[in-house]
């Protein structure tokens, strides 16, 4: 390679990278703070998740996380000022009357918060406790009971389709498959990603065009999902790259949850370069602080079709015992 040949893929790699790097600096609150409420929503949210976890643990301590409790008090009260009430306020409310619920089953007192959250019931007379929040007791067989499937022979059934059949795909059926999917893990149970269906086929032909990948077959193809991760879930310098993993998690999650409703579905590459990501921002109305993760094509799968092969590694190249 030449030095001239060298230097020019350095440059498009770091422009590259600061595109994704102005994206998130200016959409998370890792430099802004939280400036917007869905900010601060991600805020309450790991405050919320820091409690859950530990009063999940097997030996909870006595006042544990003192500090996160004094903030979350704090940012509900300010939240509450700024927004009003919602769902989050109560994800809020309903973990902080777990946590004292629970040391007042030990008789144990932690300084001052009884007083706090009272005074914030005072103030948020909307709330309604529901115990929505907090922990569950799961006994381990009634868990696996709905999980003894042949999750393996599930896997293998799944197929990237390509041959669809004119069939219209029920918008019922993709919202069913979106709520299966949203229990797929995510970062203190932030949530960032999102779905965006389009169902117009001159759209699904103008992102199918965009995207490049699907043009063989894009013509076939009922509906076409982007699946996203919105930037504002996240607040530390540390989660540049969460939205991929999450966003990642959750669109796997839904290509599953579309096969089980005899759907087929096309994972298609969203690893583009700014000058497209910016194109199909342009066509498409998704937010400014969503970072696209794939473009799916959906359709009901003909009676009888191809697909490629795509033989796997084997499981010695990929698995490591230390």
């Amino acid at each position: 390679m030449t030095i001239k040949r060298f230097i020019y893929r350095n440059m498009v790699l770091i422009k590259y990278f600061m595109y994704d790097f102005n994206r998130f600096r200016k959409w998370s609150s890792a430099v802004s703070g939280e400036n917007t409420q869905e900010k601060m929503r991600a805020r309450l949210i790991l405050l919320i998740h820091s409690v859950e976890k530990g009063l999940s643990l097997e030996d909870v301590r006595l006042g544990f996380g003192f500090k996160n409790i004094n903030m979350l008090i704090d940012f509900v009260k300010k939240y509450y000022v700024l927004y009003g009430y919602d769902y989050v306020v109560k994800m809020a409310l309903d973990v902080l009357g777990a946590y004292l619920q629970y040391h007042n089953k030990q008789n144990h007192e932690v300084d001052g918060i009884q007083q706090l959250y009272d005074e914030c019931l005072l103030q948020i007379k909307e709330f309604k406790s529901s115990n929505d929040t907090g922990v569950i007791s799961v006994v381990k067989d009634e868990m696996y009971r709905d999980s003894m499937i042949d999750f393996r022979a599930f896997c293998q059934s799944r197929y990237s389709v390509r041959q669809f059949t004119d069939q219209k795909v029920p918008d019922d059926l993709i919202t069913d498959a979106v709520s299966i999917a949203q229990k797929t893990p995510s970062v203190c149970n932030r949530q960032s990603s999102k779905v965006y269906v389009i169902s117009d086929p001159d759209k699904i032909s103008q992102v199918i065009k965009i995207q490049s990948g699907a043009r063989s077959f894009g013509e076939k193809v009922n509906k076409l999902i982007i699946t996203a991760s919105d930037l504002s879930s996240f607040v530390s310098y540390a989660e540049r790259n969460q939205s991929w993993i999450d966003g990642g998690m959750f669109s796997m999650s839904l290509v599953y949850a579309l096969h089980s409703k005899g759907l087929g579905t096309c994972c298609l590459n969203w690893c583009k370069d700014n000058c497209v990501d910016k194109e199909l921002r342009r066509s498409i109305s998704i937010s400014e602080t969503d970072n696209i993760v794939m473009v799916i094509a959906v359709g009901f799968p003909k009676e009888s079709f191809v697909v490629a092969k795509s033989p796997r590694k084997k499981i010695d190249e990929i698995l490591f015992f230390d």
